[in-house]
């Protein structure tokens, strides 16, 4: 597919553009609104109620709050192209359809899977941001900087837990169960290889690259944050629901 010489899209320009352009932008507006609410639900339901403590509480409540403004932030970007998503905050997680993946309908029992979830599948969510933030839709690229700056804290959370618990071979252990387990979900995230969606979004400039090119760059720059706390990096064909 040729790629188009495509200019900086304001929400002024936006009614002008051709009707693929604007039904990429706003299927991807909606989808990143659904899966930042989804994010806060399960910090302040799912992991809230395993944390082990008190101040592990008060960060959920945290993350919960910030992944609310990241949906608030992205709202008001469809906003000013006229669409309206505010349904979404009154739908459960079950009712929500655009971003049904595994990672945010995770049944957590186990505190290890919360910082896994961090770790692994939050650092795709961060990749995935990163790869709009040059968007040539240029309100969707400017909301990307303080939505990144705050994953990068998520992320750093996860990783946080993960070192505490490899401190001893009881806690890498369980660790390392962790990675394997979500090791196959976040490479879930980043969506089919083969997406004819994905293709357009880098045909239209609305994102830098494709899902595989992405999630490539990740199993790149995984290993040596595992190797670090002494674990391994799993399998990338085993578990998969999809490649």
């Amino acid at each position: 597919m040729d790629d188009l010489m495509v200019g900086d899209v304001e929400a002024v320009d936006f009614p002008s553009m051709p009707s693929e352009y604007r039904d990429l932008v706003i299927h991807l507006l909606r989808t990143h609104a659904e899966g930042e609410l989804t994010g806060s639900d399960v910090y302040a339901r799912k992991l809230f109620a395993i944390a082990p403590s008190a101040m592990e509480r008060y960060i959920c409540c945290l993350r919960a709050a910030e992944e609310v403004d990241h949906y608030i932030k992205t709202a008001r970007v469809l906003e000013e192209i006229g669409i309206d998503c505010s349904h979404m905050v009154a739908q459960s997680v079950r009712e929500r359809n655009l971003y049904p993946l595994e990672a945010v309908r995770y049944e957590f029992e186990r505190w290890e899977d919360r910082a896994a979830f961090s770790a692994l599948a939050e650092l795709v969510a961060h990749y995935q941001i990163e790869n709009m933030a040059d968007s040539s839709f240029r309100p969707l690229a400017r909301i990307c900087p303080g939505i990144m700056k705050e994953e990068t804290g998520h992320v750093g959370h996860g990783w946080r837990i993960l070192r505490e618990m490899c401190a001893t071979d009881d806690g890498r252990a369980r660790a390392q169960e962790a990675v394997d387990r979500w090791f196959p979900i976040a490479l879930d995230c980043f969506g089919s290889s083969t997406s004819a969606r994905a293709a357009l979004y880098v045909k239209w400039r609305i994102k830098k690259t494709g899902n595989e090119e992405l999630r490539q760059q990740y199993l790149r720059d995984l290993p040596p944050k595992l190797e670090e706390l002494g674990l391994t990096l799993p399998e990338p064909a085993l578990h998969r629901k999809f490649m």
